[in-house]
């Protein structure tokens, strides 16, 4: 099972994702609280996930994301788009040269919706939770 959604129109979001871990233990026939969310971009499906939503319309912060991740220019936009994200609950989390990175509702940043892995050499890891960058669903 496969279904797209545009980030900023769902209604709920922490009720979609509890929905959607639910449906997918079902599916999986695995006990709900195995289950951990994974993520890929682009068209790669996530490994292990009975199955995937593609989000669209998330927006990056302090960085700019087209698959790898970039500084900023001075002249670069605050906010911009990134790939299509699939995401995907699984047994274990896809762990190698990743960084976690929080997706907050909106730009004030008061509250996080979840965390979403986004490929990054280990070497720059620390580099890039120190730049603050975000996901945002919402400017």
């Amino acid at each position: 099972i496969n279904a797209e959604y545009m980030g900023n129109h769902v209604y709920r979001p922490i009720t979609f994702l509890n929905a959607f871990r639910q449906e997918s233990a079902r599916s999986a026939k695995l006990p709900l609280d195995l289950l951990v969310l994974d993520n890929t971009w682009g068209d790669k499906n996530v490994p292990g996930a009975a199955i995937t939503v593609a989000v669209e319309g998330l927006l990056i912060t302090g960085a700019i994301f087209d698959g790898q991740l970039k500084e900023l220019a001075a002249d670069s936009p605050g906010l911009s788009s990134v790939p299509v994200c699939k995401l995907g609950w699984v047994l274990q989390k896809n762990v190698g040269d990743v960084v976690d990175v929080p997706c907050y509702f909106n730009g004030m940043r008061e509250k996080t919706l979840t965390g979403l892995s986004v490929p990054c050499k280990k070497e720059e890891a620390p580099k890039w939770i120190l730049s603050g960058f975000a996901f945002l669903i919402e400017p």
